[in-house]
């Protein structure tokens, strides 16, 4: 997927990565002395990835997506190899190479999937996080579900380091549009039709973004340059309701 849409002759930004580019450059310029943690969180199927990986490209941002088996040596190797540079030592010798190379970089660093920071209760990776945080001083930004945000307040010294939360939106029609120009650029959708895929999937981006390139597929094996909610009809979608368990005979 390309880090933006484009739309015309200009290159615009879903809603999503708008607000998360905001939420980085809030944090790059903040007033010396301000916590420098932000937090991107939201249901999944939204784009935050998406955002991600568009304000990691247009910022230079150090972008990592955490795994569910990492342990933090893991995590130390990952953000070290993303800047260039070979993981050396123990665990504490890394942690401390990490720490150095960041404050050398001086970049905003991201982490996807960020709940699995704090998946393991006892030693969770968020203090090491924390930790480059208050040692290196650049900002983080943590990107992960919906209930993120409660999760970190389990732990306060994380939680007060916290500059702000923002919380990703379901698409919009302008997001529909974008989604529609990028997925079916072979056919003109019609608003009736935007806004009834948009709304049949709850304004999540991943399953718009799948019926739309279904509308084009479709729309070429009709010939049709154009494509409304009446000429689509009741014609199925790709993916409906999950299917019901076949019972073997």
């Amino acid at each position: 997927m390309t880090h933006a849409l484009t739309t015309g002759n200009s290159i615009k930004p879903l809603r999503n990565v708008a607000a998360l580019t905001l939420l980085a450059t809030e944090l790059i310029d903040r007033t010396f002395g301000l916590p420098g943690l932000g937090v991107f969180h939201g249901p999944s199927g939204l784009g935050k990835s998406f955002a991600s990986a568009s304000v990691c490209a247009s910022l230079d941002a150090i972008h990592i997506s955490v795994e569910s088996d990492w342990t933090a040596s893991m995590l130390y190797f990952a953000i070290l190899a993303e800047l260039g540079v070979r993981a050396k030592g123990t665990v504490a010798e890394k942690s401390y190479q990490c720490k150095q190379e960041l404050m050398r970089a001086n970049r905003l660093l991201i982490l996807d999937e960020a709940d699995y920071l704090i998946k393991k209760r006892a030693s969770p990776m968020i203090e090491r996080v924390r930790d480059i945080h208050d040692k290196a001083g650049i900002p983080i930004i943590l990107v992960g579900m919906e209930e993120l945000p409660q999760k970190l307040r389990q732990w306060e010294q994380v939680d007060n380091r916290i500059y702000r939360w923002v919380g990703a939106e379901r698409a919009d029609m302008q997001d529909a549009q974008m989604l529609a120009d990028h997925y079916a650029p072979s056919v003109e959708i019609s608003a009736d039709l935007l806004d009834h895929i948009r709304t049949r999937n709850d304004g999540v981006v991943r399953k718009m973004a799948m019926d739309f390139a279904y509308v084009a597929q479709q729309s070429q094996l009709m010939s049709l340059a154009t494509m409304s909610l009446d000429q689509w009809g009741g014609a199925p979608f790709l993916r409906n309701e999950a299917p019901r368990s076949r019972r073997v005979a």
